[in-house]
């Protein structure tokens, strides 16, 4: 009993778990956010024990290659849309140092996951060019994307 609380009262319960390691129960959960989406579409379980071994790296490169339809698209708005020239060439330089880190060659799975990690952390910056003042929000720009790709 917390020597603190009346008896009355409700005592808080001290609970401080340690999360450092959520890979010993949970492979896609680590980062940012949570990644269950491709343990649970590829559960052997759940299925019956059904699961093709190829349907984990065959959803993993749709939901990659979908990824990078949308930044293409997203782009392609930012660029007909004059106000956003200063997040267009940002955006546009920070994917062309990133494509071949993830959407290039045979890597990892969860890599459409890494890059939108990757975009989320990255700090909010201001640009100017050309007289014009530009805030980029990454975080918008994630939210974008994964409202093209839905």
């Amino acid at each position: 009993i917390n020597e603190d609380c009346d008896e009355k009262d409700e005592c808080p319960v001290d609970f401080d778990p340690d999360f450092g390691d959520a890979s010993s129960f949970l492979p896609e959960q680590r980062g940012v956010f949570d990644r269950i989406a491709m343990s649970t579409l590829t559960n052997t379980i759940a299925f019956g024990g059904v699961v093709s071994p190829l349907r984990r790296r065959n959803l993993d490169l749709l939901i990659l290659l979908s990824t990078q339809e949308s930044i293409h698209r997203l782009m392609d708005q930012m660029m007909q849309d004059s106000s956003m020239d200063g997040t267009y060439n940002w955006f546009r330089t920070y994917y062309s140092t990133q494509v071949h880190r993830y959407f290039d060659g045979n890597q990892k799975i969860g890599r459409a996951d890494d890059f939108i990690e990757g975009l989320m952390l990255t700090p909010p910056c201001v640009k100017s060019e050309g007289g014009k003042v530009t805030t980029v929000d990454p975080i918008r720009l994630v939210e974008k994307i994964l409202d093209i790709r839905k």
